[in-house]
């Protein structure tokens, strides 16, 4: 089983899961080695939202929605200038808390 597959195993039965951030992306919000708490979809993914989704080659990516487009999101990292376009079912979580710091928010 590769990463992405066991996330959403993880997320089928236990409906949340908990896992550490890799990556400048979403800086300054997140930093590599901080913590993530995630929820399976259980309502609309809305603007603002940061969510996790499937990326290329069985890895997964956390950025935030910044508009919407068609059937999916439009996707950028804090961090980051470009935008990506994501289809509503590539979607696997979206951020329900994070630990930065040492601070839980």
């Amino acid at each position: 089983m590769n990463d992405v597959e066991i996330l959403k195993e993880l997320l089928r039965i236990h409906g949340k899961c908990k896992i550490k951030t890799k990556g400048i992306s979403m800086k300054p919000m997140l930093i590599t080695g901080d913590f993530v708490v995630l929820s399976a979809p259980d309502r609309e993914i809305k603007k603002g939202d940061v969510v996790l989704y499937d990326g290329k080659d069985e890895t997964y990516t956390l950025h935030r929605v910044i508009g919407y487009y068609g059937d999916g999101y439009v996707i950028r990292g804090d961090n980051n200038f470009f935008k990506e376009y994501i289809r509503r079912e590539r979607i696997l979580a979206y951020l329900v808390s994070y630990e930065h710091k040492g601070k839980v928010r």
